[in-house]
């Protein structure tokens, strides 16, 4: 929504906004040559206990 705003840049995969694409509300630029790396984040409600499910999903991530 920044980007359409005029307010940014993002960096993601073209079919997250094909149909803005499309419709030519964004333009895809291609990347420089190399590596994008990426840093993930894993945010928990602090007084929220895990589920079963949500303390593997964590233990598969960390």
């Amino acid at each position: 929504m920044l980007v359409k705003l005029g307010l940014g840049i993002e960096i993601m995969a073209p079919w997250t906004v094909r149909a803005e694409i499309k419709l030519k509300k964004l333009v895809a630029l291609p990347l420089l040559r190399g590596w994008v790396r990426r840093q993930w984040v894993l945010a928990q409600l602090k007084d929220k206990p895990l589920t079963l499910v949500e303390r593997a999903f964590r233990g598969l991530v960390s």
